[in-house]
């Protein structure tokens, strides 16, 4: 009796550790299931801290960004020939660069006197982005030659031009878009009293029924730059005693959305109704301008008058 007892009691013994056995593995796999899917939730959110962290995004430079960086550090080895008694570039004989092309570059490269020779011809190298900065002792003729790329952008320094500048940007204007006009404030003065002079001849033609007086345009009148698509106008350089000029300008140029006069020394209620004719401005730079107003409640009033800025 006692053996069978003994026999019973291990089976049923046998029996409750097998379930328990059972019950353990699943939740042991339960458990390991839930790790599993935690890791992957934890996997997840590294990657996504990683994409949203301070490390560089997965966007590599593509080829063409590649090679147009290793021709400008490389001009003499691609594209071009240098020569070193006149300290110039030209572009290689068998060399015309697309548009594509050639607009890039003109993003990449400040130009300087040593690069004039690889935009000579615009069927060759078509030269989008005319940053002139460097070219410090810039001509009229310079200014002239360069030009008739009819450029998008354009950055001249006034140093060595004459008041002239003014008359060859007129002419080659049809695509410029942003200008950017930097120099000395006596530089641009001096500029400005020969334009005075220009200007009374055309307001005497213009009187006598004169060739602009069709069009109702006339120089000096109603416009200085003739430029029919500029958003972006720079200008550095006006005073005082020359902000009638930009008045003047800043009339002629309805479709101007950007204007920096930042380093001006000019008071905004002389310049006001130019500033009020600018119907589609949107931004108006004037770092180290308001402090030459004596009326700062004037000048507000003349900003709370542009109601297209943002």
């Amino acid at each position: 009796m006692a053996s069978v007892f003994c026999f019973c009691f291990i089976t049923t013994a046998v029996s409750l550790l097998l379930n328990v056995t059972d019950v353990c593995c699943r939740d042991i796999a339960r458990i390991e299931s839930e790790l599993t899917l935690e890791e992957e939730r934890a996997d997840c959110r590294y990657c996504l801290k990683m994409a949203t962290s301070a490390w560089p995004p997965n966007d590599p430079e593509t080829l063409s960004a590649i090679c147009l960086a290793y021709c400008m550090k490389n001009l003499q080895q691609t594209i071009c020939d240098y020569d070193p008694d006149l300290d110039s570039y030209r572009l290689k004989s068998d060399v015309i660069l697309p548009v594509s092309v050639s607009s890039e570059l003109s993003c990449l490269i400040p130009v300087q006197r040593r690069h004039f020779g690889i935009l000579q011809d615009p069927e060759r190298c078509l030269w989008k982005r005319m940053n002139l900065g460097l070219v410090s002792d810039l001509t009229d003729a310079d200014l002239t030659q360069l030009l008739v790329h009819r450029p998008n952008e354009l950055q001249i320094p006034l140093a060595r031009l004459t008041y002239n500048f003014i008359h060859i940007v007129n002419r080659h204007s049809d695509n410029l878009q942003s200008l950017a006009i930097l120099g000395s404030q006596r530089v641009f003065l001096e500029y400005c009293h020969m334009l005075h002079e220009e200007i009374k001849c055309c307001l005497r033609k213009a009187a006598a029924g004169g060739p602009e007086t069709a069009g109702n345009r006339v120089f000096g009148s109603n416009y200085i730059l003739s430029c029919p698509h500029l958003r972006c106008l720079t200008i550095n350089c006006v005073n005082q005693f020359s902000s009638d000029i930009l008045n003047t300008t800043l009339f002629g140029l309805p479709s101007l959305t950007k204007l920096d006069l930042s380093d001006c020394d000019i008071k905004l209620e002389n310049i006001e109704d130019g500033l009020v004719s600018l119907k589609f401005l949107q931004i108006l730079r004037l770092h180290n301008v308001l402090a030459v107003s004596n009326d700062v409640k004037q000048c507000f009033n003349v900003l709370a008058k542009l109601t297209s800025l943002r």
